[in-house]
């Protein structure tokens, strides 16, 4: 009995150690990085598994912002505030000039306060492809400042949840269409462009469909972008 045990062994021995030998010419494929995108849940924005992007922000129930290009799509089974899969380059982060966010503010207070929010990235800003998503409230050139300074403005923001939850059963429901920006950063001889594109708009924000703001660095901070020059259209 002893001796045919021994023998089963040595037999199943051989067997794996041929297994593996007939694999040794193959390699594993590399491991799929997850993707991630922004999506309403419970009347707010929150980050889950998707197909928009590499890294998923939330700062209020009324926006979020993706940032990278996707390969591979995962389903949207993860839900949190924030997911994050690391930063898509190794440039550091900059802002962008406050004044010139509030000077766009006064033309169109969505597009500012888009950058308002990226510019409240804990990365900062990058050269990359971003993906806004908002919610249809509206804004006021007044409250650009709110999107700025945040941790000074809670009560405007608890009261723009409150608004943006109310408004986001009927995106939900299908009654109305959230809005949707693209936003390109892209390192220049000089400093940056960031070009922000209208994928899908709303009535209640001014007719512009594309933003560009030409970038030079600070003399005494260079992680702060002021304006060149700058177009909207």
């Amino acid at each position: 009995m002893l001796k045919n045990r021994a023998l089963l062994s040595v037999v199943v021995v051989l067997l794996l150690v041929g297994l593996a030998a007939g694999d040794s010419g193959k390699t594993n494929p590399p491991p799929v990085q997850g993707c991630v995108a922004c999506v309403l849940r419970y009347g707010c924005y929150t980050c889950a598994g998707g197909s928009q992007g590499l890294t998923c922000n939330t700062l209020d129930c009324s926006n979020c912002i993706t940032s990278g290009i996707c390969s591979s799509p995962t389903q949207p089974t993860e839900f949190g505030a924030v997911k994050s899969n690391g930063p898509t380059t190794g440039t550091d982060g900059f802002t962008i000039d406050p004044d010139l966010i509030a000077m766009v503010g006064e033309v169109h207070p969505r597009f500012a306060a888009t950058l308002a929010n990226m510019n409240n990235l804990s990365i900062g800003i990058r050269p990359d492809t971003y993906q806004v998503h908002w919610s249809p409230v509206p804004i006021k050139s007044s409250e650009v400042g709110a999107f700025l300074h945040r941790s000074d403005n809670q009560e405007f923001l608890t009261d723009l949840n409150r608004r943006a939850r109310a408004i986001d059963e009927g995106v939900l429901s299908g009654k109305i269409s959230e809005i949707i920006y693209q936003v390109d950063v892209e390192q220049t001889a000089e400093g940056v462009m960031v070009k922000l594109t209208v994928l899908q708009g709303s009535d209640i924000d001014p007719a512009f469909k594309h933003l560009t703001l030409n970038m030079v660095p600070d003399h005494e901070k260079a992680a702060l972008m002021r304006l060149s020059t700058w177009t909207i259209e």
